[in-house]
């Protein structure tokens, strides 16, 4: 492997199955004994985890960064010409990923199908690592991080070596380059800005074949510059015929699609705000109709009767701000794991705020009597 030449001749090795489960069953011996299994996602995971999770939470490992430092011979490109793939490293810093808890039901299939995808090789470590949820609670979970001894780690790298050899990576599973994009905006999804990652990837879309399909991705609340999707991609305009990278030189002939269609986005992120709003909307809508109720009743009693009823409702206003305030912390606890996809959450946090209200009601209709 030179300067010129960054692909290095690689064999296609092959865990046998024997030694495959072997590894299995000594890493689920190590599993921790809380009944439940985790899985924690950083890369295609993200994005197309292959199974169907019972619960899914945004969560950061302790100490571990994710890292295009291994080399692909089959998912991202092959033994002549290797893409390179995500792995963890131990390191401080942030990796923001995924927690997948399994369902019970389907727990063995979902490890069996991802064992026979992550751990071809052997280059994957199949590791339980601490994580931390948004929403504070820890879990530890099952990943990958990545084996140095093997033959298939390619360690670090500069980016101009990394967009040579992404650039023309394509496997089973598709291109190096549609991999590195579809992380960088599971990353934004997650709140997280890796400019390294987006310097590859800018060097990549330096040669993008003109009229592609692009898109925007959003990186702690700015807007990064588009990025092409297409999936049938070439060497970048950039790259010599040997594939090594003119430094210095610009691509020319390279040309700039148009800012993308509004409509579509705009359309999503409409919908998605609807469907959020909605709790809000009908609570509100029910004090409209309270206020609307209170005005008839207005017209229809004298002075003294309305003053008796104000005496009545200062006695329990402070019953009626205190359901307005629960009311208030239930859609925003509601929204919030609805938002971070822990749907269970949401019933748990609606099935208290029940509670409460019956409890709030009984003391309201007491004080009624």
């Amino acid at each position: 492997m030179t300067a010129a030449n960054p692909w290095p001749k690689l064999p296609f090795p092959h865990l046998e199955e024997d030694e495959r489960a072997r590894l299995f069953r000594e890493t689920m011996a190590q599993a921790p004994n809380s009944g439940d299994v985790w899985v924690f996602g950083f890369g295609l995971l993200l994005w197309n985890p292959g199974f169907a999770p019972l619960e899914r939470r945004p969560a950061t490992p302790d100490g571990y960064q994710r890292r295009f430092h291994i080399w692909s011979t089959m998912a991202r490109g092959t033994p002549d010409r290797p893409g390179l793939a995500l792995c963890l490293e131990p390191t401080a810093g942030n990796c923001r990923g995924i927690a997948y808890r399994l369902a019970p039901e389907s727990r063995e299939s979902d490890l069996a199908y991802l064992w026979q995808r992550e751990m071809v090789s052997g280059v994957y470590r199949a590791a339980w690592v601490d994580v931390v949820a948004d929403d504070g609670s820890r879990v530890t979970a099952l990943s990958w991080l990545a084996n140095p001894g093997h033959i298939q780690y390619a360690g670090p790298r500069p980016a101009e070596e990394m967009a040579m050899v992404m650039a023309g990576g394509k496997g089973k599973y598709g291109t190096c380059r549609d991999y590195l994009a579809n992380t960088i905006v599971e990353m934004a999804k997650l709140g997280e800005c890796d400019p390294f990652l987006e310097r590859v990837l800018e060097l990549i879309d330096a040669g993008v074949i003109p009229g592609a399909r692009r898109m925007q991705i959003a990186c702690r609340g700015r807007r990064a510059s588009s990025r092409s999707v297409d999936t049938n991609q070439r060497m970048p305009k950039g790259l010599g015929g040997n594939g090594s990278l003119l430094m210095g030189q610009k691509p020319h002939d390279a040309k700039v699609s148009g800012t993308p269609a509004l409509t579509p986005r705009l359309i999503r992120h409409v919908a998605e705000i609807l469907r959020l709003a909605t709790p809000i909307v009908l609570a509100r809508s029910g004090m409209i109709l309270m206020i609307l109720a209170d005005i008839i009743m207005v017209g229809h009693h004298d002075a003294r009767q309305l003053g008796f009823m104000a005496m009545g409702m200062s006695l329990v206003q402070p019953l009626v701000v205190t359901s307005l305030g629960l009311i208030m912390g239930t859609l925003v606890l509601s929204a919030h794991h609805f938002g971070a996809g822990a749907h269970r959450e949401c019933g748990r946090v609606w099935r208290r705020a029940i509670a409460y209200a019956a409890g709030l009601g009984a003391i309201g209709a007491s004080a009624c009597a």
